[in-house]
């Protein structure tokens, strides 16, 4: 089999988000053969990828396995690679599936690329908040360093007892052929325009210049690693960065801030079908699907539409009512809500209800009863109480 240049690409000079031992295996094992010290072993037929579906409970898994890689394209199959691109589109189609009430992430990989892990994180978190369907994570067993990017998109995240996450860290890798190209009797002349054309050739010395550059790229994209993670966990970022990218096993991850629960996907999917079950009773004063509050808002006027000054004022004190309703209810579950800034933001009824839900099983998510303080009472706001006069028909 012939070397491939373009995995050579990826493995050496670019950024990557992975476990250490997995980028020592990688090195030990292909490493020499992508540099052309010696082929790449046959192909042989890889046993199917597991496909996303869906259980009977409504419960969507969405496998994500193997090492992560922005395009796969013909490789995937053969070589254990999963792409961003792949995980989005099949995402998309989960979370649009009217059958699934939800969509859990089965992860069981120590990272991989850079390129477009952020983006895909960010894309989870965003159909997840778009549809109101909870987005749970499941380590089993492993979701490193990108896999835990991903991960951290998730409500929640289950790590089974031998599990492990974190390795929240950023590395790059420059391999020198200078020395073996000598050996070989072959000397490289590049003509080249640009100064930094060739940082990071090679078949040459890495330069001081180039070096710098590298870390530079290495550091901000560990920046904005911390930053996601201390987002999405509730962590200050200091305390990601104090991690210093170690891998958390089990109880551990939890003690960390980096997991929720101790279970894997049978246990998980239980507990979520479990608590859809219990949301989705109708209740008096209940802000979760079923509850009354998914009575939509009077939607404004078609674009054209003429509205006067007193329709404009009614729509407007209906919606600030919804969503001072939705931040008391919120408040029972000690999640605190601004109303009037959700209102300022454009935020609607239907949308800041998602967002409280979510935050609301973010934090209770190692435990079947809900048992939190209400949050305090936010500072008054004009337009709030107004919007309370208005809902109390005064």
């Amino acid at each position: 089999m012939t070397d491939l240049p373009h995995l050579a690409a990826r493995l050496y000079g670019a950024p990557l988000l992975i476990a250490r031992p997995k980028l020592e295996t990688i090195l030990a094992a292909i490493g020499p053969r992508l540099l052309g010290l010696g082929p790449l072993p046959a192909a042989t037929e890889a046993a199917a990828a597991p496909e996303p579906h869906i259980t009977e409970d409504g419960i969507a898994v969405l496998p994500i396995l193997g090492t992560l890689v922005h395009r796969s394209a013909y490789l995937g199959a053969a070589s254990g690679l999963q792409s961003y691109l792949e995980i989005e589109t099949q995402a998309e189609a989960l979370f649009a599936d009217p059958r699934a009430r939800a969509v859990v992430l089965e992860i069981d990989s120590a990272g991989g690329e850079a390129a477009g892990v952020f983006e895909t994180a960010a894309r989870l978190r965003a159909l997840s908040v778009e549809s109101g369907k909870f987005l749970w994570a499941v380590a089993t067993p492993a979701a490193l360093s990108a896999a835990y990017a991903l991960a951290a998109a998730a409500d929640a995240i289950w790590v089974t007892e031998t599990a492990e996450v974190g390795s929240i860290g950023v590395v790059a890798v420059h391999a020198d052929q200078s020395a073996k190209d000598a050996k070989e009797g072959i000397a490289y002349t590049f003509l080249h325009a640009g100064e930094r054309k060739l940082d990071g050739n090679p078949h040459r010395p890495l330069s001081e210049e180039a070096r710098a550059a590298i870390q530079a790229d290495v550091e901000a994209l560990y920046e904005r690693f911390v930053d996601w993670v201390a987002k999405r966990r509730g962590l200050r970022p200091e305390a990601v960065r104090a991690q210093q990218a170690a891998i958390y096993r089990g109880q551990a991850a939890i003690q960390a801030g980096l997991a929720d629960a101790i279970g894997g996907l049978r246990e998980a999917i239980a507990a979520l079908s479990g608590r859809l079950e219990v949301l989705s009773t109708p209740a008096k004063g209940r802000i979760f699907p079923g509850g009354h509050m998914q009575t939509p808002v009077t939607a404004p006027a078609a674009a054209g539409a003429a509205l006067d000054a007193a329709e404009l004022e009614r729509q407007m004190a209906e919606r600030a009512a919804a969503l001072l309703e939705i931040a008391e209810q919120a408040r029972a579950l000690g999640v605190a809500i601004d109303a009037a800034a959700a209102l300022r933001e454009g935020l609607s009824p239907e949308a800041l209800a998602r967002r409280a839900l979510a935050e609301a099983a973010r934090r209770d998510a190692s435990h079947d009863i809900v048992s939190v303080q209400p949050a305090a009472a936010a500072p008054k706001s004009s337009l709030v109480e107004a919007a309370r006069r208005f809902a109390q028909g005064a």
